[in-house]
């Protein structure tokens, strides 16, 4: 019985991170035409969790904040990176991880196979693509929980 409610606690968390992953998206994309810094990197350009800029929401729903909603191909842990009007991002999508470039419209620009042989852990709470992409606006890097490194330009092109 008490693994059960463990399981089904599981499961209602994974849900709710999955939800919070595509409304932060949405969130980075929507403000992230107002905004004037970019988000880089886990953590934001500072690597603290911080930003300077003023006057962002702090809290929304499904229809609260939302300017619009992008379905991924699947699960994913990472968190999205900003640089300008451009949202890059991992997902699993079957046994593959992807790296995906997002407008700030909500509209997929592109996306390209980092890996294959996507592993998930503990259940569906975590997975390969569970490490966030980074880009100094020139290049998106993006890394693999099974140990592949790849590079992007902003248009999609390998480096």
């Amino acid at each position: 019985m008490i693994v059960d409610w463990v399981i089904g606690t599981l499961r209602t968390r994974i849900r709710a991170a999955k939800f919070l992953i595509a409304t932060a998206v949405v969130a980075s994309a929507t403000f992230g035409v107002v905004r004037a810094e970019n988000w880089p990197q886990w953590r934001g350009p500072h690597g603290d969790g911080t930003s300077a800029e003023k006057g962002l929401p702090v809290e929304w729903t499904k229809e609260k904040n939302v300017a619009w909603r992008l379905a991924l191909p699947g699960p994913a842990g990472a968190t999205p990176v900003v640089w300008n009007d451009r949202i890059f991002l991992t997902s699993a999508e079957k046994k593959d991880v992807v790296l995906l470039a997002v407008s700030t419209e909500g509209k997929e620009l592109w996306r390209r196979k980092v890996s294959s042989g996507n592993k998930e852990v503990r259940g569906d709470e975590g997975n390969s693509a569970s490490p966030s992409p980074s880009t100094d606006g020139s290049h998106v890097w993006s890394f693999s929980g099974l140990g592949d490194l790849a590079c992007h330009d902003v248009e999609g092109k390998e480096v």
